[in-house]
């Protein structure tokens, strides 16, 4: 589970739990609630202190609330080979909720279910091609700011372009060297990006 360090006030507790400030305040000094006290002498606990808590009394965890659910990335490559090795890299990254497309139509219809945090797509796919859909993403109010970041074979003048245009992240070439997708990938996602063997491509 990824570490929290934001610290919420017994108020904002209290709200959460739908009960009263001075039952959170007896937790606390009873020990059954981690907490620590400011300078000015208010209680103060760590979200994963109260997270913690409310797994060890079956209390319930809003997700949304905490912000643990998955961020998706959507890959969209004809070539389940490809599809496969960019899955099992963004894993190297985190643990992320991925979704894969094979054209750029059924890549569109994806966008209307979801809100990937990233897009890597391919540029020769069936149907409507990678560049189609960079447009069609950047025309939507839901996806018009989601990184987009192209692994192709074809990236020609038109495709960076293309990529100027429309704010694409980054142009990878196949075969794509791992150094660079992990730090492109990690970079769009704003995460810490793995070590990589010096030697590898």
């Amino acid at each position: 589970m990824p570490a929290f360090h934001r610290p919420m006030s017994t108020g904002q507790i209290a709200s959460y739990l739908q009960m009263s400030v001075e039952v959170v305040n007896k937790w606390i000094r009873e020990g059954k609630l981690k907490a620590y006290r400011t300078p000015g002498g208010r209680y103060r606990v760590e979200e994963a202190d109260f997270i913690d808590f409310l797994k060890e009394h079956d209390l319930p965890v809003d997700e949304e609330y905490f912000g643990l659910q998955k961020k998706t990335v959507m890959i969209v490559d004809d070539d389940q080979a490809v599809v496969r090795t960019l899955s099992l890299a963004m894993a190297e990254l985190g643990d992320f909720e991925i979704v894969t497309a094979h054209d750029g139509v059924y890549a569109g219809y994806l966008l209307a279910q979801s809100s990937p945090a990233l897009v890597i797509l391919d540029i020769c796919m069936p149907g409507m091609d990678g560049l189609s859909l960079c447009k069609f993403m950047r025309s939507q109010k839901e996806t018009q700011d989601t990184p987009i970041l192209i692994v192709s074979g074809f990236i020609d003048e038109e495709a960076l372009r293309v990529a100027d245009e429309y704010n694409i992240y980054a142009c990878l070439p196949k075969p794509v060297s791992m150094a660079r997708f992990y730090e492109a990938a990690a970079d769009a996602m704003e995460i810490e990006a793995p070590e990589v063997n010096s030697g590898a491509k």
